[in-house]
């Protein structure tokens, strides 16, 4: 046996090399299992080769503490963190609320908002409206759901409002450079305990996660992933054994009480409902526990995607990344040289004017 995401195992079950897990369960067995999470290791001919031992998601994780201080002076509540465009508005008036706390220093507002992944943003920000971004194992751009996405992303990069980065989200939480963010659950093992200023001040953090935002007038859906178990192809004795093994790991006992140090999901029915029920009170970590709870409500509200399996699959993510980062620091530059001498909405239709076309050809 060994862990493996989907795409890796493919290509192992493609070359004859994996052993057919369902094989060892019965349908009664399998039904107590969530069913998404069953479905992205069925890989060929609908054999379940990757089973499922942990799953993650995205959600919003949001540090209350500068968030409170913020919402005090400006009405802005978590109510406004439930869409994208919601976001965007509170990230424009966090950077006008910290620009103001320096009024003898012009423009350095603070940044409010990361997203870990773009490409992960830019697939489920499609899927929410309905729509596709990757058709016939290619980058669709022709869309208005991706036109709609661009412009939540690049405006606000340009003008500051959004982080662009190469690292995660935590790092810049670490120095209270953004305010919330968008990553993985299996990320909250990283939430940092204390942010340090650049004038070295600390003090302590206090994290909201929130479930995964949404477009406005969108549907409810969410990225899956994450790795499982997958077994080579050997004697029918191991086989059975290592069928056994997954039984005893994913039963909700043992399932629980891995989730409770690692923000995965658990991967049973009755998993979700005994951490409700009868386990929360008993994680000790605060981040986890909040992060369960949000899950939780996730899995009864949202739909999850599961992200199309083919080999250029990670090169356009790169790829697409790279381009989007780039042209957004590009323009963010310009943006910032031409505010010496022009005013912010004529600086950014300055920079901005033929961006997207170029972005897109």
């Amino acid at each position: 046996m060994t862990t493996a995401y989907p795409k890796t195992a493919l290509i192992l079950a493609q070359e004859g090399l994996l052993a057919d897990i369902g094989e060892q369960f019965t349908e009664e067995e399998l039904s107590a299992y969530v069913p998404q999470f069953l479905e992205e290791g069925r890989l060929i001919n609908d054999k379940l080769y990757v089973f499922p031992i942990a799953k993650s998601t995205e959600v919003l994780f949001v540090n209350k503490i500068i968030f409170n201080r913020f919402t005090k002076d400006t009405g802005v509540s978590f109510k406004d963190l439930k869409t994208f465009e919601g976001i965007i508005n509170v990230a424009e008036k966090y950077y006008e609320w910290s620009d103001n706390q320096t009024p003898d220093i012009k423009n350095d507002g603070k940044t409010f908002f990361m997203i870990d992944s773009l490409f992960n943003f830019t697939l489920v920000g499609c899927e929410q409206m309905s729509d596709n971004f990757i058709k016939y194992n290619r980058l669709d751009f022709t869309s208005p759901a991706f036109l709609r996405i661009w412009n939540c992303f690049y405006e606000p990069a340009v003008r500051g409002h959004v982080a662009v980065y190469d690292g995660y989200s935590t790092d810049l939480a670490k120095t209270g450079d953004v305010v919330c963010n968008t990553g993985s659950t299996a990320g909250v093992a990283f939430l940092p305990s204390e942010v340090t200023y650049a004038d070295n001040t600390t003090e302590p953090t206090d994290f909201a996660i929130l479930p995964y935002p949404i477009f406005e007038g969108s549907k409810k859906i969410a990225i899956q992933r994450g790795a499982g178990i997958c077994c080579t192809k050997s004697t029918n004795e191991k086989a059975h054994a290592a069928g056994i093994f997954l039984k005893w790991f994913t039963a909700p006992e043992q399932n629980i009480r891995f989730l409770s140090s690692t923000g995965y999901l658990p991967v049973t029915v009755k998993a979700f409902e005994d951490v409700t029920a009868k386990e929360i009170d008993n994680i000790s970590d605060e981040n986890i526990k909040k992060l369960l709870i949000t899950a939780i409500e996730m899995h009864k509200e949202y739909d999850f995607y599961i992200p199309p399996l083919f080999d250029d699959y990670d090169k356009l993510q790169k790829e697409y990344e790279s381009k989007l980062k780039n042209i957004a620091i590009e323009s963010r530059d310009e943006y910032q040289k031409l505010l010496d001498s022009e005013d912010a909405n004529t600086a950014f239709q300055m920079v901005s004017e033929g961006a997207f076309d170029d972005f897109i050809n």
